[in-house]
């Protein structure tokens, strides 16, 4: 059920990308990448824009299908152009015949390319995005695993964001050992010597996250140890979904050292998360300092010095069941303080860990390939002839790409 709402959705216009993520939400499905991020909401106004050329009639998109197709038998040594493939992506709808097509355009256009690329010619349109975000739109993930594990068009997929766009439709639709086997390919694939690439980390360490189980903890233990080794830094919000699954595992100690190696000690959910492991080991001294610090953080930091209410409440009971009055006594003060101060939130920790992440306001697109360049023509020929014309206390609602880095 989720799985046709989901596709249902994406098949809308870009125009109404918003609106989308907020009901994806609602109706309990939690894309960890916002559509806008990912490029999905560009790759939907391409589109609609190509469907436009086709809008003459029913006859004219057969006709391209057709002809398509004929390039595709045995017999038929023609190329398949670049123009022909970027639109097929464009046109395609969710039917076995056409995702059958666009699977044998795919593994042709590639066969050629890797010829091409053999007697030294260079291509300038790179399609592994593209093909990823048409069937990230469809909702079709196990179309897209096959051709990305398929030993004759894994190549094409050479970049980090193609891998990110699968690995994030596989997420959507809780296929979380997918997702760690598609990064375990991507680690194997060594592309550009990134044995850890940083978005596709944090899709391997949600999936983890969402498993929750303690071959998960286990697995995201090892993980963390291995890029510890090649002297990677993971991004802040691997840590905290590695952390989190420890706390859900009732392993307060293996979070806080998993959260000792951010370089943002001070951030929202990195403080919050301290504090709950800090009281769940009984270390209420540490919890307190850390608490207090909030109540005098500048104005600069205020953000970063947010309490959550879940956290306060829950370190509440157990300076309660402890039965040490002298601390009860300190934390209601400071409690009081933070409240006066309006630094507490009602947000959950958990809801802020997996907060939705978004591009930045300036844009964002991967190092590897712009999301406009599907909006580029290539110089070749094609096999079809068509007219081509807040308050500053204020939690964030969704986490940017910048707040990443």
């Amino acid at each position: 059920m989720l799985r046709t709402i989901y596709t249902s959705l994406l098949r809308q216009s870009s125009a109404s990308s918003g609106t989308i993520q907020n009901v994806l939400q609602f109706k309990g499905i939690r894309p960890l990448y916002t559509i806008q991020a990912l490029g999905i909401d560009a790759y939907c106004s391409q589109r609609m824009r190509v469907g436009t050329q086709f809008s003459r009639g029913p006859e004219m998109r057969e006709r391209f299908f057709t002809r398509m197709e004929s390039l595709l038998s045995d017999q038929n040594n023609e190329e398949i152009y670049a123009e022909d493939l970027k639109t097929v992506l464009n046109l395609a709808e969710n039917s076995d015949r056409e995702i059958d097509i666009i699977n044998k355009m795919v593994e042709k256009y590639h066969s050629q390319h890797s010829i091409h690329l053999n007697e030294g010619n260079k291509t300038n349109f790179i399609f592994g995005p593209v093909i990823m975000r048409f069937f990230h739109h469809l909702n079709k993930p196990r179309a897209a695993l096959q051709l990305i594990q398929n030993p004759e068009t894994m190549p094409i997929f050479d970049q980090f964001i193609s891998y990110q766009i699968l690995m994030d439709s596989l997420l959507n639709n809780q296929m979380y050992e997918d997702v760690l086997a598609v990064f375990s390919q991507v680690q194997e694939r060594n592309i550009k010597g990134a044995k850890f690439p940083k978005n596709c980390f944090v899709l391997a360490a949600t999936a983890l996250y969402r498993m929750n189980t303690a071959e998960s903890l286990q697995k995201a233990e090892s993980l963390l140890t291995e890029s510890k080794k090649l002297d990677v830094l993971p991004l802040r919000r691997v840590l905290t979904y590695c952390a989190m699954l420890a706390l859900k595992q009732n392993q307060p100690e293996t979070a806080l050292e998993m959260l000792s190696n951010s370089n943002q000690q001070n951030y929202i959910t990195v403080r919050n998360q301290k504090v709950l492991a800090l009281a769940r080991l009984g270390n209420f001294t540490d919890t307190i300092a850390i608490l207090r610090s909030g109540v005098y953080s500048n104005d600069q930091l205020s953000r970063q010095r947010t309490t959550l209410k879940d956290v306060m409440s829950e370190v509440g009971r157990l300076l309660e069941s402890s039965g040490q009055k002298d601390y009860q006594l300190e934390f209601e003060r400071v409690s009081k303080l933070l409240r006066d101060g309006e630094t507490i939130t009602n947000q959950s920790l958990e809801e802020l860990v997996d907060l939705p992440i978004a591009k930045k306001d300036g844009g964002w697109t991967s190092p590897d390939t712009s999301v406009n360049d599907m909006f580029q023509r290539s110089p070749g020929v094609t096999n079809f002839k068509s007219n081509r014309s807040q308050s500053r206390k204020r939690v964030p609602d969704r986490l940017d790409l910048g707040e990443m880095d």
